[in-house]
């Protein structure tokens, strides 16, 4: 019999001293206003970071053995400040070695071409306003024509990449085939003053076209005189003879 009291003692022993811990504990959770944790956070940073979460209002529930708290809080987080670093364009981190060697041709290539243009309208705008002066019926150039002559040269030197295409033309006075042989003849002497004057002989190539392709009409003698002519023109990958 006194075993038994002094068991039913020392249970309700551990019962208060379970219940003054609940109650201890419940509040100690009252009465926290905030708590510090550290969490783990990929949040723009690489490392721990410490934040406050302020806890203003805390209810507790229980039911039966099982404690549900709902916590209402407000949590204030300060990331670190976000780095932008300089990037280069998406497109060009793909371009290679060999890409930029061929967009390097391709803007040169442009240039060139141009260039060309710019020399085309230069000799078209000269030759429109002279001519290169022969003997009649005769390939012999007059010395009257090489100062014209001087500065097609010039112009070609400009265009040091492009191919030369001289032109000659009669008119229809004749047979076709010696007006043929008299306009190619012609495009050969301007061809050999272009080389002594410094053009490559693989640059040129000369034509004789002969009594076709007239810009006037042959039936009055100025239209027969402006028939009669050379034309140098910018022929890209012509093969030069």
């Amino acid at each position: 019999m006194r075993i038994f009291v002094l068991l039913i003692i020392w249970l309700t022993a551990i019962v208060l001293l379970s219940y003054f811990c609940f109650i201890t504990k419940s509040n100690n959770i009252r009465d926290t206003k905030s708590v510090e944790v550290t969490i783990d956070n990929d949040i723009n940073t690489t490392d721990n970071s410490t934040i406050n979460i302020v806890t203003p209002n805390i209810t507790t529930l229980a039911k039966e053995l099982n404690q549900s708290i709902e916590i209402e809080e407000e949590i204030k987080i300060t990331p670190r400040p976000k780095i932008i670093l300089d990037v280069e364009d998406e497109r060009d981190s793909n371009l290679t070695e060999e890409n930029l060697d061929d967009t390097n041709n391709s803007i040169l290539q442009e240039i060139e071409v141009d260039k060309s243009v710019l020399c085309e309208n230069r000799f078209n705008s000269l030759l429109l306003n002279e001519k290169v002066h022969f003997d009649k019926n005769r390939f012999n150039i007059k010395d009257s024509s090489y100062e014209l002559l001087d500065k097609l040269i010039d112009i070609s030197k400009e265009c040091s990449e492009s191919k030369i295409v001289i032109e000659g033309y009669t008119d229809t006075r004749g047979s076709i085939k010696i007006n043929r042989k008299i306009s190619l003849k012609r495009a050969n002497a301007v061809k050999s003053y272009f080389i002594k004057g410094g053009i490559s002989s693989e640059r040129l190539k000369a034509i004789g076209y002969g009594e076709i392709k007239p810009i006037a009409t042959n039936s009055t003698a100025k239209g027969r005189e402006k028939n009669r002519r050379i034309e140098i023109h910018i022929k890209e990958g012509v093969k030069v003879e």
